[in-house]
């Protein structure tokens, strides 16, 4: 937004991948170009400018946004329409200026668009492990109400369910709190965000190696219970009709998204100490050294890096065993099995090889959405 009053224009510079998946520069250099040509139709044209803002998105650079995830439309077009085009012919040398901005504009939506998905993760996601990944990338690639809220939810799910797999596995023996909250037949949110605080309750020594993690970790616990955003699901997908109003969406989606982006902070470092490496296949090469083969599942893109490590094991329990996915340090000097909890494998849904979390007695794919119940041979 522009000052009527000076030329100064406010642009917030982070969040934006709430709204579209991409690198933040882009959006916020659109801002820019925009709240320029915007101040120089206002110089021309004053208050009547103003009313000449499109309050319903139309794909034009004036487009209002009242609704945040509106403005991946404007960012995707690039363009600016007739109406719009028409205050500025009252700019002096109009026509060299906007065919800059319009050159401008076009460099900067081929940066936005949803092909170039394709091309690898994102800076903000990269270090994350796939399943909290992939669903920040669902949260910024839709723009309807109800399915940003829902989103929302997925991503929140998300966000304790691995910090519960990794806390689990970092500190042995502690699988019994899943059976104790009822994680096996009753894997509801509430009951994850109750395991999480519990393992951090029976873990203090562990916490307290996590520089600051502790202090966040209960931090997290408040925030999520006081917020009541355990309820939030139930509320809108299993106990209730669907609204038919977006403008309730849009106050919960808006209520709750500071929330979530303050427990994905709150998780970052946790997250962010680790790598996520599918072993692939194991082989020595000498003495202690060994080659291990690995697909990267770090980031949102299904696409996984492979590549083969060398590094040394010089304990045979330490190897990492083939086909299993495993949190690994950045040294390569610990490698530990998410299994059960985390696994790269067929998928008894779609015949495809795809990441699966733990879901009490199913798999969940949180990319394609899949859900099925895991059978144990007799």
């Amino acid at each position: 937004m522009f000052s009527t009053e000076e030329r100064t224009a406010f642009i917030h510079v982070s969040g934006w991948e709430n709204y579209i998946y991409a690198e933040p520069e882009y959006p916020v250099a659109y801002q820019i170009i925009e709240n320029i040509l915007q101040r120089l139709s206002y110089e021309q044209h004053g208050e009547s400018f103003i009313s000449s803002v499109h309050a319903n998105p139309i794909g034009c650079m004036n487009d209002m946004c009242g609704w945040k995830p509106d403005v991946q439309l404007k960012l995707r077009t690039a363009d600016i329409c007739e109406g719009c085009l028409k205050l500025l012919e009252a700019v002096p040398d109009y026509r060299a200026i906007i065919q800059h901005a319009i050159t401008l504009f076009e460099s900067l939506r081929l940066q936005m668009v949803y092909t170039l998905q394709i091309y690898g993760n994102k800076s903000f996601e990269k270090n994350m492990p796939f399943p909290v990944a992939i669903t920040r990338r669902k949260l910024s690639t839709t723009s309807e109400p109800l399915r940003k809220v829902l989103m929302l939810i997925d991503h929140f799910d998300s966000l304790i369910r691995m910090a519960v797999f990794i806390f689990i596995k970092l500190v042995p023996d502690t699988d019994y709190i899943l059976e104790k909250n009822h994680l096996h037949d009753r894997p509801a949110l509430g009951n994850w965000v109750s395991a999480l605080a519990e393992l951090a309750r029976e873990n203090q020594a562990m916490v307290d190696n996590l520089a600051g993690f502790d202090n966040a970790l209960n931090g997290l616990i408040a925030l999520a219970q006081e917020e009541r955003i355990v309820n939030l699901r139930n509320e809108l997908r299993g106990h209730n009709y669907i609204n038919c109003q977006d403008d309730n969406y849009q106050a919960v989606f808006m209520h709750f998204l500071p929330v979530v982006n303050q427990v994905e902070y709150l998780l970052s470092g946790l997250f962010t100490r680790f790598k996520y490496y599918y072993v692939r296949q194991v082989n020595r090469i000498g003495g202690n050294t060994f080659t291990v083969q690995i697909k990267d599942l770090s980031g949102s893109d299904t696409a996984f890096i492979e590549n083969e490590l060398t590094t040394t094991f010089n304990d045979i329990d330490t190897i990492p065993c083939s086909n299993k996915v495993h949190l690994v340090t950045d040294n390569l000097t610990r490698w530990i099995s998410m299994s059960p909890y985390f696994e790269y494998r067929r998928c008894n849904l779609c015949q495809h090889d795809r990441v699966l979390v733990y879901e009490g007695r199913y798999k969940l794919d949180p990319y394609a959405g899949h859900r099925f119940e895991e059978v144990v041979p007799g």
